[in-house]
């Protein structure tokens, strides 16, 4: 929760402090209704969108599509990462881009320290290997479908690669809008029947935590 917390806060300032610095007079709201802009303005704006999007709500107040690309690129990263474990939140989820964190740090530390066998502990308990392994293996499984549903959307719709990438990834993670145009002020409604087919399997992918609905496929699974 902490991790959750402070990526939750990091974002948001970040952010508003580049809204304030892009509109040093005016904001933009969802409706087209300019208001002056402060700090405080800034960082509602940026709080709710950061809050909306790494909870998966789906919700926006502002079209972010016209902020500055460091903004995007921030809210791009928080549509990966998703909730708190336990929650009904989409994305990789909190724990385990922790956990992925602590095993690069670790990996570092034993390429400095080659004799070391340094622990991987969180909430003060240390993380066996294995569990290590099934968090990598998830997390290239995830961007592995993104990557591939992203892949074939511009074949079943015409569109561009920021609108499927982001299509994609906003699916899997069940957020709602992404960038592109599937915007906030966008939808999907677009797109062709195959290109939604394909996404609805990948929400449902995302919302099953993958393994739930692919072992359903594998052959030994209607052997027993």
């Amino acid at each position: 929760f902490r991790f959750f917390l402070a990526t939750v806060v990091a974002s948001s300032l970040i952010i508003a402090a580049v809204l304030r610095l892009a509109y040093p007079e005016t904001i933009q709201s969802m409706t087209g209704a300019t208001e002056p802009n402060c700090w405080l303005t800034s960082l509602r704006y940026a709080a709710f969108q950061v809050s909306s999007i790494i909870s998966t709500g789906g919700f926006s107040t502002a079209d972010y599509l016209q902020w500055p690309t460091q903004a995007l690129m921030i809210l791009f990263l928080l549509t990966l990462l998703g909730g708190c474990t336990g929650s009904t939140a989409g994305g990789l989820k909190c724990v385990r881009v922790l956990l992925l964190c602590k095993h690069v740090l670790s990996e570092l530390r034993r390429c400095l320290f080659p004799r070391a066998i340094p622990d991987i502990r969180l909430n003060g308990e240390r993380i066996q290997a294995a569990t290590i392994n099934k968090t990598l293996a998830f997390v290239v499984l995830y961007l592995g479908i993104i990557a591939v549903t992203a892949l074939l959307l511009p074949f079943l719709s015409k569109m561009d690669f920021i609108t499927a990438l982001t299509a994609s990834a906003t699916c899997v993670s069940n957020v709602g809008p992404g960038f592109g145009a599937v915007g906030p002020a966008s939808s999907y409604a677009w797109m062709s029947a195959p290109a939604k087919v394909l996404l609805s399997f990948a929400m449902i992918l995302g919302r099953l935590e993958i393994y739930t609905l692919l072992v359903v496929f594998m052959p030994s699974f209607w052997k027993r």
